[in-house]
């Protein structure tokens, strides 16, 4: 640690002359005087605790010179903090699977020859007193948690922190998870359920379709390396966005698949050029209506991204299932490349479509 004193409080000159200052040296503390500001700084070597003794000299302009009296200095012990000198795993990100083990272990030292203790906590909670602590994750654990060791010498703590993944090592595979087939609201989903155990396992399954659960009627026995395919249907009340879950579970292990949906309402179904010819060029848009109901007011606005925003200038009613085929015409200003925008808009449905055209 560092302490200093200000020799200006204990030195004068009548003639006010500036004064610099010296000293006898020291062997365990080290000495920096400020002449500028008659600053002294004293820093004990480390560890250092005892007694030295010194004296301070003021030197004027005429270099005449005055002599502090014996000063003495005391260094009295502080406690340092312990430290961890070495830990395993080295990695503080670490990840198992379940039924597998991953051993904590540590190394530390306090210079003050304190005794230390330690304490291994898994989630706020205590585990172990010992030096190294094995951890085992239950079958419930999978997820991330937090592995502290905190070592104290009675006054000060210090401690390491691992972010431990505990994975489900599973038998039960669920992939290619996809939308077979949509008609308006309707949604027919289809996924694969593996066995990739050595042994034959029940398996039950749900599908989540964001608007409610679908689950098995009955469970399926399933050999080792064996797949079953699932089909299942959901008709939809509402249009918007949806995350879809698949789940496979048996008594022991589980996964899962997600995919994001659009049930479709008011679309803009396509965008294309019919025709460009030097910077002039002829759109063709497409709306549909995926609704069980008629779409009244509907309108369009075609971006050109050349400073222009073409906007219709009459209401479109749509049937369910009816489209309606927009025409536009523009002359470009300038060659180069334009990612034009069509949007098909209803009150608060809309939809759009970007496409990229080349002008020359």
């Amino acid at each position: 640690m560092n302490d200093s004193l200000n020799l200006t409080q204990y030195f004068s000159d009548i003639d006010e002359d500036s004064l610099e200052y010296n000293f006898t040296p020291t062997s365990n503390i080290a000495i920096l005087i400020n002449n500028n500001t008659g600053v002294v700084t004293l820093t004990p070597n480390g560890n250092y605790t005892g007694a030295e003794y010194m004296t301070f000299t003021a030197i004027d302009a005429e270099s005449l010179t005055a002599s502090s009296n014996n000063v003495t200095l005391n260094v009295t012990p502080v406690n340092d903090p312990p430290i961890i000198i070495s830990f395993i795993p080295t990695d503080l990100t670490p990840a198992l699977v379940i039924g597998a083990s991953l051993l904590f272990n540590h190394t530390s030292s306090d210079i003050d020859g304190d005794i230390l203790t330690h304490s291994w906590k898994l989630d706020n909670t205590e585990q172990s007193i010992a030096q190294g602590w094995l951890y085992e994750p239950a079958g419930n654990e999978a997820g991330l948690h937090n592995v502290t060791i905190n070592v104290s010498d009675g006054v000060i703590t210090v401690s390491v922190q691992w972010n431990v993944t505990v994975l489900n090592q599973t038998n039960i595979d669920v992939y290619s998870l996809s939308l077979l087939n949509q008609e308006m609201g309707a949604a027919i989903f289809g996924f694969n359920v593996n066995n990739t155990g050595e042994n034959a396992t029940s398996i039950n399954w749900t599908l989540d379709t964001g608007e409610g659960q679908i689950a098995a009627n009955e469970l399926s026995l399933i050999s080792p390396n064996e797949s079953i395919f699932v089909f299942a249907a959901h008709n939809y009340t509402e249009t918007g966005d949806y995350t879809i879950l698949a789940e496979a579970f048996d008594e022991i292990y589980s996964d899962s698949e997600s995919i994001q949906i659009d049930i479709y309402d008011l679309e803009m179904a396509n965008v294309s050029v019919l025709n460009i010819s030097s910077t002039s060029a002829v759109f063709e848009l497409a709306l549909e209506n995926f609704l069980q109901s008629n779409l009244t007011n509907v309108s369009w606005a075609f971006d050109t991204k050349d400073s222009n925003v073409i906007n219709s200038t009459s209401i479109l009613i749509l049937q369910p299932e009816e489209a309606a085929f927009v025409y536009v015409s523009h002359n470009f200003s300038t060659t180069g490349s334009y990612n034009v925008n069509a949007t098909a808009i209803n009150g608060t449905l809309t939809d759009s479509r970007n496409i990229t055209v080349m002008v020359s």
